[in-house]
């Protein structure tokens, strides 16, 4: 889809055929750096690095980079360090060797040192640590999160509650939601949750669970849907239409568990 859009733009700028022009292709959408060296060297000899999973694991193990090759920093030491080994011709067919060969030789385990072209020259390989690089980051330990929800309607509006200033949601806007304990009893945790909000205790009806990730938290939404008669604390949220709904800025959990309630109705 983001090629035919790319497509699309080029046509509309009048060209018909992809141009020789590394400002005009960054710019097109889908086409981050590595897909425009790519075109750059191969269709056009550009001397610009291509550095992917394959030719980033070759150039860690030939520098013997004692860190973990996908880290910003790294990736970044890297990418220059390519550029600097570009040939000035013949940049498309280094790039595709490069790439081949951490694809043939020098993968990810029990790399082929012994017949590799680049022996004499990898560090990693001298130092009899060709296993070891590049180095993999631990896997951070995934976080569960029980929470009960709220779908609270009034008048066919839905309370909606803004994410606070310097969170990572900041500025959007989400049902009410609230963290329990993992052997809590999801009802009884969002009955305390809903006179907290309302002062009352209205029925609820239970609406699924939703389940999202955030970064290494994995969060188990227990939705409730209930109506309220009563007016609330008008310093609590806002009340939302369902015509306002799709241009109010909402996380994208948030915005799931909406449609799933007007599917519901």
């Amino acid at each position: 889809v983001l090629f035919r859009s790319a497509a699309r733009r080029l046509v509309e700028w009048g060209h018909a055929t992809i141009p020789d022009d590394p400002d005009l292709l960054i710019s097109l959408p889908g086409m981050g750096e590595y897909t425009r060296n790519a075109v750059l060297s191969q269709a056009f000899g550009r001397a610009v690095p291509i550095v992917e999973a394959n030719s980033r694991r070759v150039l860690a193990r030939l520098f013997g980079m004692d860190d973990d090759a996908s880290r910003p920093p790294c990736a970044r030491w890297l990418w220059q360090a390519a550029e600097g080994l570009v040939p000035e011709h013949q940049a498309g067919a280094y790039n595709q060797a490069l790439m081949e060969l951490g694809g043939l030789i020098c993968t990810p385990a029990r790399p082929s040192c012994l017949v590799c072209p680049a022996r004499p020259w990898c560090r990693a390989a001298a130092a009899g640590e060709a296993d070891r690089i590049p180095l993999k980051a631990p896997r951070p330990t995934v976080t569960r999160v029980v929470e009960v929800g709220l779908a609270l309607r009034h008048g066919g509006a839905w309370l909606l509650l803004q994410c606070p200033k310097g969170g990572r949601r900041e500025g959007l806007w989400e049902f009410p939601h609230k963290a329990i304990g993992q052997d809590d009893v999801p009802e009884t945790g969002a009955r305390a949750f809903i006179r907290e909000i309302t002062g009352h205790d209205p029925e609820l009806r239970p609406a699924g669970k939703h389940d999202h990730s955030i970064t290494r938290y994995r969060v188990s939404i227990n939705l409730f849907v209930a109506d309220i008669a009563q007016p609330l604390n008008p310093d609590v949220g806002r009340w939302v239409s369902d015509a306002e709904m799709p241009g109010l800025p909402m996380s994208a959990p948030h915005r799931r568990i909406w449609k799933h309630l007007g599917k519901g109705q």
